[in-house]
This record gives structure tokens, sequence and C-alpha cells, in this order.
């Protein structure tokens, strides 16, 4: 059962609005507690702000060419409002200690994708995964000869927790610098915040 918003204008899904598979090869990550989203006023589902708490940051991960692979699933309900479980995977090539403890402690995480196909109002480029109830792992998993021994990580919403909306987009402004702008936001958040 959908509880959201009467749809609003026509689909055209043809050989003009076709999307380009993939994202870019950095994505951003922080854990939820420390992400104080601003959302638009007409639309909820789009976050014009991004703010992280001082002392905090961004991180970012960075992976070869489709492996970073965000991913929603819709919950259909029948006595309950439809919402999404977001996904999030990604292979982890370092093995020294600190990485180690730190892709140990996933957990609770929004993460920010940049998409390969760029829209023209940049509206849908910075798409956000687990922005209200957080992204946890679900799978990671390690074999020596699978996968040339990257670990795999699967992060997703946990069960009854699930979001909204299929995805948030970010977006600081519109026009001809609303993509500089939104991937600039993006970066200043990576220096820890003062």
């Amino acid at each position: 059962m959908s509880c959201a918003k009467d749809i609003a204008k026509n689909i055209t899904s043809n050989c003009d609005t076709q999307p380009v598979a993939g994202v870019e090869v950095k994505a951003w990550i922080g854990q939820r507690r420390f992400i104080t989203p601003t959302y638009d006023v007409t639309n909820p589902s789009l976050v014009t702000g991004l703010a992280v708490e001082t002392g905090q940051q961004l991180f970012t991960l960075t992976a070869v060419k489709q492996l970073l692979n965000p991913a929603y699933e819709r919950i259909v309900a029948q006595n309950r409002a439809d919402t999404f479980k977001h996904k999030f995977s990604f292979e982890g090539f370092e093995f020294e200690s600190s990485d180690v403890e730190n892709l140990d402690s996933l957990d609770d995480l929004v993460v920010v994708v940049e998409m390969i196909n760029k829209v023209t109002s940049a509206d849908g480029t910075f798409r956000i995964f687990g922005l209200t109830r957080g992204l946890y792992p679900t799978t990671d998993t390690w074999t020596a000869n699978d996968i040339d021994g990257a670990r795999a990580i699967t992060m997703e919403s946990l069960d009854g927790q699930t979001e909204k909306y299929s995805q948030n987009n970010f977006l600081v402004s519109t026009g001809a610098t609303a993509y500089a702008d939104t991937l600039a936001a993006l970066v200043a958040l990576e220096a820890v915040q003062i």
C-alpha cells in the first residue's frame, strides 16, 4: 500500500531518458548519528544540505569501476505503507590492521554516491542511501581464492527500519552550477568539521 503523494507528472522511459549504469569510483560515507540533513520544503526526498557535527567528517570510499553498488528494494505491504530497503555493496582491498579495524567498524552509515549518468539539472546525480535509518552490514565475507582475495561487504537497511523513499537526492543549488556546488559541498565535508 502506498501512502506517498499522488502521481504528479508524466513518466517517460525512452531513448532520450535511458540511464547509463553505474556510479563514479568515489563515494562518501559517514556515521548517521553525526549527520543532519536539510530537506527541500516542497520535495521531502530532496536534500539541500548536509551538516556534519563538529569533530566529525565524511570519509571517502574509492573503488575500481563498478565495485560500488547502491541499490534499493521496495517493501510492499498490504496493511502498512510501502517502504524501501536501501543496500550498498563494495569490495575491500586493504588488509593492514588499521584497515581491518576500520572495515570491521562499518555500522549505521549514510552513503552518498555520484551516478555516472549525469542529468542536466544535477537533481539525481548525487544519491543518498541510509539517510534516516542507516545502513548496517548484512554480509561481510572473505575467501582467499574468491574475487581475487577481496573482502565483499554488503550493507542494508535493517528489517523494520526501512526508508520512506527509494533514494534521497542531494542538490545544494539549481542552475548551471548545481553539479559543481553539490560536489564542492561534499568535498568540504571530507575535512574534520570545526
